[in-house]
């Protein structure tokens, strides 16, 4: 958001999605909102924030915008820097036999 923020003076509601907001104190200092669709949006005191989970982009995005215009106008440059796929496979696999 390009400005640290106090997160003390966060108000973040319970609507639009967001179905729990936790202000932990304790380090790393931080503001957690999780959503309906099983994402997790991590907010921190220098204005960075982080979403995580297996919600879909477009929801995703206006779950962002819904958090952030609680307490902004501006709308924010939303970059995915990563992206983890998970699977649990039945079966052991071996990465040594794997190569070439």
């Amino acid at each position: 958001m390009f400005f640290p923020i106090v997160l003390d003076a966060l108000n973040i509601t319970c609507d639009h999605g967001v179905t729990e907001v936790k202000h932990q104190k304790t380090q790393p200092e931080q503001y957690i909102v999780k959503f309906d669709n099983s994402s997790t949006m991590l907010i921190f005191k220098s204005g960075k924030f982080r979403v995580m989970g297996n919600g879909d982009p477009p929801t995703t995005i206006i779950n962002i915008l819904s958090v952030l215009g609680q307490f902004t106008e501006a709308i924010p440059t939303v970059t995915m820097q990563t992206m983890t796929g998970v699977y649990g496979y039945e079966r052991k696999i071996h990465l040594g036999r794997l190569r070439r």
